[in-house]
């Protein structure tokens, strides 16, 4: 099973950081994350708006294929270093036709042969589980085959530069999207932004329009980023670009989000590693595509590589931006919220215990580099 001890590791020195390395070692810190069905990273296949049905199985809520046939799916794209697919079918893994079988593919992963069979499922509860030999961006797909499912979520095993022992432990900032009932000036909206409340109990949300932008400086020194929001059937495409303000080097690209659901909920929308030494910069297309819609974020939670220190004090200037965006604070108005503790979604959870899937053996667990590379974090 993934271990339930994050991989602890020492610095040179008395902790004078390092550069982070995600290729091939990997960063210092590797957590399970689950991924609920309601997140915007986990995309079922055909859309859950005609094809599944979603209820609640325990907890989480739990999405249910409709008729038997072989053309449901779960994609998913992060980054990392191993998964498991959590959910059943009970019926499928009985099938002979070779043709209904279930398969993997992968964009990236070299250690997946892409449609390999899957002939049984790990255990009742987990469909299929995988460990990469290294740490990296990569798609990967789940042709479920001839059958009825029921899709749980998916366990990521992913990480951090940082020095930390536990991602509990890790100092956090949340930027709230509503404060004192307006858009934070934190995230240097531009175009149409409305406050609103979701159905139910679910947090206050700016909700932006079509032509609607956000670019701000993701706080300096900060390791993992997770963005929050809300999805219903109001919702569009939407994109998503993090670059170095200084070398314009885009983290990984674009990331293009589908973010309409069946129903309204809760959801992570995005969610990254960061090498904390660079000045990143946060820029959100609100409606991107052919259809009209809005979509909803309500919060944004920064994981620090060092935790014995306050938020750097550096400002970068936020493209197309009135003001700058300060690392410590949201403006004149917005309230950053700097905690001790990781803050994990309503709907994306982080785990401290793992899950089923066994760990890679022998990854390496140090932060690279020698005691200059982020003397300046400190």
């Amino acid at each position: 099973m993934f271990t339930t001890a994050a991989t602890t590791f020492s610095l040179l020195g008395s902790l004078a950081s390092a550069q982070v390395n995600l290729d091939p070692e990997g960063p210092s810190l590797r957590f399970n994350w689950t991924l609920a069905v309601t997140d915007v990273p986990l995309e079922l296949t055909p859309g859950p708006l005609s094809y599944w049905t979603q209820t609640t199985s325990g907890p989480y809520p739990h999405m249910q294929s409709g008729e038997k046939n072989n053309n449901y799916g779960v994609d998913f794209e992060f980054w990392g270093e191993g998964f498991e697919v959590l959910g059943n079918s009970p019926d499928h893994w009985n099938a002979t036709d070779p043709n209904g079988r279930t398969r993997i593919y992968s964009n990236v992963d070299s250690s997946i042969k892409s449609g390999d069979d899957i002939l049984a499922p790990v255990s009742d509860t987990v469909i299929t589980s995988h460990v990469s030999p290294r740490f990296q961006k990569a798609e990967y797909s789940l042709s479920l085959g001839e059958g009825t499912w029921g899709i749980d979520g998916v366990v990521l095993r992913t990480g951090m530069a940082t020095d930390a022992p536990d991602l509990a432990s890790a100092r956090t900032m949340v930027q709230e999207l509503v404060v004192n009932g307006s858009v934070n000036p934190f995230f240097n909206t531009t175009g149409r932004w409305e406050v609103s409340q979701a159905a139910g109990d679910l947090p206050l949300r700016a909700t932006c329009f079509e032509g609607s932008k956000m670019a701000f400086a993701i706080p300096h020194g900060a390791a993992y980023a997770v963005l929050n929001g809300t999805r219903d059937r109001q919702s569009v495409d939407a994109e998503i670009r993090v670059r170095d303000s200084a070398a314009e080097i885009t983290l990984d690209g674009y990331y293009n989000l589908r973010m309409r659901a069946r129903n309204t909920t809760t959801a992570l929308v995005w969610m990254a590693p960061l090498d904390p030494t660079k000045n990143w910069l946060f820029e959100w297309d609100c409606v991107t595509g052919n259809e009209q819609g809005t979509n909803s974020l309500t919060s944004i939670t920064f994981y620090a590589a060092v935790t014995n220190a306050t938020w750097d004090d550096k400002v970068v200037n936020a493209p197309g931006a009135s003001g700058s965006a300060g690392a410590s604070g949201a403006g004149s108005n917005g309230a950053a919220s700097a905690t001790g503790s990781a803050k994990p979604s309503s709907s994306g959870k982080a785990n401290a215990a793992g899950s089923s899937m066994p760990s890679k053996a022998g990854v390496a667990a140090a932060l690279v580099g020698g005691v200059a590379a982020v003397a300046a974090l400190l």
